[in-house]
């Protein structure tokens, strides 16, 4: 697990630096002020093995794709899009540190071999962001992406464009015990194929059951899912009890949906980190006491970090009644930024989420 997280030059985050990181993590505070940003830069740093995941970002804020005369998808991780910057991540964990540093590289990726070939450079060397490659121009062709720290033998640089990733060669590595982290963006409803799987896995050591109990705190009628193929494409079917069919998660409802793909990434085998924006989405306040209840086993069981973020009084409110007093699981960061783009942590634990609301103080 982590227990700090450091970002620099990432999005709206100009400085961001939190200690004393739990197995669940909630993230409140103004719109704006850096809640997304953070969930995106654990995403990146639990995949470090997969720089091409920045594209998807880009795409999941409905950014156009990038292109030689279009670099907006590319500038907008460096901080007030300024891509002089160098992006650093950092986290503290039972593995010991991890990090990375996103740096841009300027002019047409189709010249970039050129201006920053790997044979142009001694081992260990990175490019420094600076002046544009060509005069009068400070295109951003692509950004040099590299992990810290260099493990000794493994290649820990890569090239990034638009058209995905041009260099290393050979295949990109990166230190054994990154965590892996599955991220269910706030626009993120469902991925039959992921949970198809994931309920394969289950099914074959007969722990299905510990998805179905998280379900059930949305919807109790639940007797179980199936996963399958119709028509060449993964299909996943909900037993309610009722019906004489079996009914595809889709028709379920979105909230439905997103605590089941919420519930696949925690039962997942390849992350240990299971982060998801607005995780109140869909989800009605009677369901919230149980929904955190299954949430907490469901990390316990299966050995799995949550981050996440609401803007909902009621999620907090449910997540007091959800734990017993002394709790050790759940930290609440609200998140306040300042003007000169700094962001400043607040913490709360669930003893002082009861103090607020006796005394009815607003902490979000």
């Amino acid at each position: 697990m982590f227990s700090q997280i450091r970002v620099q030059n990432f999005r709206g985050i100009k400085s961001l630096k939190i200690d004393g990181l739990a197995r669940l993590n909630i993230f409140i505070g103004e719109n704006g002020c850096g809640k997304t940003s953070l969930l995106e830069s654990l995403m990146i740093l639990g995949n470090r093995a997969a720089p091409q995941l920045l594209l998807n970002l880009a795409a999941w804020r409905d950014q156009p794709r990038a292109s030689p005369q279009f670099d907006v998808p590319l500038r907008c991780f460096f901080f007030n899009l300024d891509p002089r910057v160098r992006i650093s991540l950092g986290a503290t964990g039972e593995h010991g540190e991890r990090g990375l540093e996103i740096s841009a590289i300027f002019g047409d990726y189709g010249t970039i071999p050129a201006v920053g070939g790997q044979d142009e450079q001694k081992p260990g060397d990175i490019f420094e962001p600076g002046p544009p490659a060509t005069t009068g121009e400070d295109r951003i062709g692509g950004v040099l992406y590299r992990i810290l720290p260099r493990t000794t033998g493994d290649n820990m640089r890569a090239i990034l464009t638009p058209q995905g990733l041009l260099q290393p060669q050979p295949p990109f590595l990166v230190a054994s015990g990154d965590p892996g982290a599955f991220y269910v963006h706030a626009r993120r409803a469902t991925s039959l194929n992921e949970t198809a799987n994931v309920l394969t896995d289950l099914a074959q050591e007969r722990l299905e059951e510990m998805l179905y109990e998280l379900l059930r705190t949305v919807n109790p009628k639940v007797r179980g899912l199936w996963a399958g193929v119709r028509g060449g494409q993964t299909a996943v079917l909900a037993d309610l009890g009722e019906q004489l069919r079996r009914m595809p998660i889709q028709l379920l409802g979105d909230g439905f949906c997103r605590i089941c793909l919420i519930a696949t990434g925690l039962a997942g085998r390849n992350a240990k980190m299971v982060i998801v924006d607005e995780i109140d989405s869909g989800l009605h306040y009677s369901t919230m006491p149980g929904f955190w209840q299954g949430v907490a086993a469901m990390c316990s069981q299966c050995k799995v970090q949550l981050f996440c973020s609401t803007h909902n009084e009621e999620m907090l409110r449910a997540l007091v009644k959800a734990f017993p007093e002394g709790t050790n699981d759940v930290a609440i960061f609200r998140l306040d930024r300042q003007v000169d783009g700094n962001v400043e942590p607040t913490r709360y634990d669930t003893e002082m989420l009861r103090t607020a609301e006796k005394i009815d103080v607003e902490v979000r």
